[in-house]
């Protein structure tokens, strides 16, 4: 008999995309896509945690990576300072989607949505030295399997 399921990390991802292509006007992906832009932001999927499970619903906690590309090095101060308030934007545009309504059948709600911690300048495999890299930690809770 064939299990009925609702992708809920895909449903995160799109509602997340959507957040950051309406507030920012760069392009924003999610997988393993590097571009070569001046600009972009790449969400990646990183893990699940399970917080409460019972025969009715299930609690999860999905962790995403959002990172930020930059093709300057940002040499000098003003160019350094666009990205710094491009940063504080993405965290208040986080902080003020604190839950999301998502677009699957039941329009759940993925709720304590945040960034936990940002790194500048980040390694990330695969990824041009030219580019600058922030690198932030979003995580948000969902209840998922009700019945």
């Amino acid at each position: 008999m064939p299990v009925t399921f609702t992708n809920n990390i895909e449903n995160i991802l799109k509602k997340l995309r959507s957040i950051l292509r309406t507030e920012f006007s760069i392009p924003v992906y999610y997988g393993y896509k590097f571009l070569q832009d001046n600009q972009y932001i790449r969400i990646m999927p990183l893990d699940t945690e399970l917080l409460e499970y019972a025969t009715f619903a299930e609690t999860k906690q999905y962790n995403f990576n959002i990172e930020f590309y930059f093709l300057s090095k940002h040499e000098n101060e003003n160019e350094f300072g666009i990205m710094l308030r491009n940063i504080s934007r993405l965290e208040a545009l986080i902080h003020d989607n604190i839950t999301m309504t998502l677009g699957d059948a039941n329009s759940t709600t993925a709720y304590d949505c945040r960034i936990d911690n940002t790194e500048y300048d980040a390694d990330i495999d695969g990824v041009s030295d030219d580019y600058f890299v922030v690198l932030s930690s979003f995580n948000c809770k969902h209840i998922g399997n009700v019945g």
